[in-house]
């Protein structure tokens, strides 16, 4: 049951968005560029083209803010959307995923690393 149709197609959003966005995270962990994540998830999943990619979504968003909202799910949905370490670490030290829309002129995006 859906009591409020606007919230409901939010948080189903976010859901979808921000757990790529963390799970795009970990895979920087292991060496992937930024670049390629953003270009695969635009053009290969078609996933926020028109943001740059799910990486300059997180990072356009707020990485405080992308975390905050995963600890919420975690709460309520379990533990699969646990911020990964790269997003919790990135948070603490202030810094981006790097992530950079080549298609709008964006603030410039300090990279990580």
């Amino acid at each position: 049951y859906v009591s409020d149709a606007e919230e409901a197609l939010e948080t189903g959003a976010d859901r979808l968005f921000l757990r790529v966005a963390n799970e795009a995270g970990k895979l920087l962990e292991e060496g992937v560029e930024v670049e390629q994540l953003d270009l695969i998830s635009a053009w290969g999943l078609d996933l926020l083209p028109r943001e740059g990619g799910i990486l300059n979504y997180a990072d356009t968003r707020g990485l405080p803010a992308v975390q905050e909202r995963l600890l919420e799910f975690c709460d309520r949905f379990g533990k699969r959307f646990e911020p990964c370490e790269g997003l919790q670490r990135r948070v603490d030290a202030g810094e981006l995923f790097g992530g950079e829309n080549p298609y709008s002129a964006t603030r410039p995006i300090r990279r990580a690393g």
